[in-house]
């Protein structure tokens, strides 16, 4: 099966997820499997938004298994021009 990996998108407006499947037939090739985007107004934390994401895997994906590691970029919030 090849091992999967997450990566994420947090914005103010949207939360970006992508599952990616390192390939199993040929090493150092990635598969994009899943891509959803969800307006971050539709869920009060990022875990919820990443717990909807992993249903969405799991609807989606034939042979969906746990990732192995994850990367995430969040948005902050900017005061006088400082983070």
């Amino acid at each position: 099966v090849g091992d999967y990996f997450v990566a994420g998108d947090i914005g103010g407006t949207n939360a970006r997820f992508e599952l990616w499947r390192q390939g199993a037939e040929r090493a150092g090739t990635m598969e994009l499997v899943v891509k959803k985007k969800y307006p971050t107004a539709d869920h009060a934390t990022f875990v919820d938004a990443l717990v909807q994401f992993e249903s969405d895997c799991k609807a989606t994906a034939s042979e969906f298994a746990a990732p192995r590691s994850s990367a995430f970029a969040v948005a902050g919030v900017v005061v006088d021009h400082k983070l």
